[in-house]
């Protein structure tokens, strides 16, 4: 019916999974319990001893052809407590059921608050049976989130990459071989281990006050850190950039400098310095 079921004030997280064929032709659709038949299920089921409202965090997930990802829903009266999960950064690809969130059978304290999602599934993605109970979303995407691989990462073409929220785990990843930094990519992480350095630059040249460098062969592009001292080792500026060439602002143009250029994979592994000597 689910492949996970929350009840009972569950305010747990479930982040970073990709939940795949849950729920297909297991239900008749005339059965009323189908409407509930998902991927993740949240269902106020027990009353006794219930701690809280029920707010799970359903965070950076991909969904992959579920009857439906979400269902909210009550089958006993819980009083006071709402039934509201967040859910937050997720893949939905394709659903079966012709809804891919459902509200249901909430007796008005069934909620489900949604941000920064990708949907690409069939319309209507949210229904509900609450009159002004209506699912609440904003800042989601509806389009292909280009899954490639037998692991369903995002391709570098991805409307996924950098739209989601703005936190991030460092050594997770959702694009191909890549880590994610920065802003956080929509869709499950998974654990990388440990990435190699990428390769230092080419070719460093001072032309007056512009150092240039080139990218490293064979390897794949990075960007670009570059560091500025004085000959005792003040630090004196550092730059971030994509591409190959760092001008020195005016106040630094009359000082004897070293400069260094390291490449680096999204501000998390760098490659070894290299030096240069600008006077």
């Amino acid at each position: 019916m689910a492949g996970i079921v929350l009840d009972k004030g569950a305010r747990t997280v479930i982040r970073d999974n990709r939940f795949m064929d849950n729920g297909q032709s297991l239900i008749p659709e005339s059965t009323p319990v189908a409407e509930h038949v998902s991927a993740i299920m949240s269902n106020f089921a027990t009353t006794d001893k219930v701690p809280k409202n029920q707010t799970p965090l359903l965070l950076s997930n991909t969904f992959i052809d579920n009857t439906r990802a979400v269902a909210v829903t009550e089958s006993v009266d819980r009083g006071q407590y709402f039934n509201r999960p967040l859910f937050f950064n997720n893949v939905v690809e394709e659903s079966t059921s012709g809804d891919t969130v459902r509200v249901a059978n909430g007796d008005q304290r069934c909620e489900l608050l949604t941000w920064n999602n990708c949907y690409n599934a069939p319309t209507p993605i949210f229904t509900s049976d609450q009159q002004g109970r209506e699912i609440l979303t904003q800042d989601s995407i509806f389009d292909d989130p280009e899954l490639t691989g037998d692991d369903d990462l995002l391709d570098d073409e991805s409307p996924c990459i950098n739209t989601g929220l703005y936190v991030t785990w460092p050594g997770f990843s959702t694009e191909l071989g890549y880590p994610d930094s920065g802003v956080l990519d929509i869709g499950y992480h998974y654990a990388t281990g440990p990435m190699n350095s990428p390769d230092p630059p080419d070719d460093l040249d001072f032309t007056g006050t512009t150092l240039s460098w080139s990218h490293p062969s064979g390897s794949i592009t990075p960007a670009y850190l570059v560091i500025v001292e004085l000959p005792v080792g003040d630090l004196m500026d550092f730059y971030w950039t994509g591409g190959t060439s760092y001008t020195l602002p005016p106040d630094l143009q009359s000082y004897t400098l070293w400069c260094a250029v390291m490449s680096h994979l999204f501000q998390v592994t760098y490659s070894e310095p290299v030096w240069i000597e600008y006077y």
